[in-house]
């Protein structure tokens, strides 16, 4: 299934992102100029690394027939020293149950199979295509 998403612009710095049937307004914070009515994209991004690497423990703890209970993620961005280089992204596991059977390896390799998470580390290409009307 290709995945799509559209996104455009409602007013003033709230964005309309659309994917299937469902639907998010973003928003930029009042401190910025914004009506903080959404998330911002930065914060949509953490959530959907967040999911996708919850969804994988989920599943590793499933297989290995550990209860799936009293587990988080806690996602966000950490400034590097160096300005020029972009904010590392650190997802921070919380297990409140015994994981005795798993090593740190499977538990970090479960967090970062998936779809969102696995294209993060692997650096995923980002193509810009421009289409319809544009001055010359």
């Amino acid at each position: 299934m290709e995945q799509k998403v559209n996104v455009r612009q409602v007013t003033g710095k709230q964005l309309l992102g659309t994917a299937r049937h469902h639907a998010v307004v973003t928003d930029r914070p009042k401190d910025e100029n914004g009506t903080d009515v959404g998330c911002t994209s930065g914060e949509l991004l953490l959530l959907a690394i967040g999911s996708c690497g919850m969804a994988g423990l989920r599943r590793l703890f499933e297989e290995k027939n550990i209860p799936c209970h009293d587990f988080s993620v806690d996602v966000f961005f950490e400034a590097q020293a160096d300005a020029q280089q972009r904010d590392r992204i650190i997802m921070s596991i919380n297990i409140g149950h015994d994981v005795q059977d798993l090593d740190t390896a499977a538990i970090t390799k479960a967090a970062t199979s998936g779809g969102v998470t696995s294209r993060i580390r692997l650096g995923s290409a980002m193509d810009i295509r421009i289409s319809g009307r544009r001055a010359l």
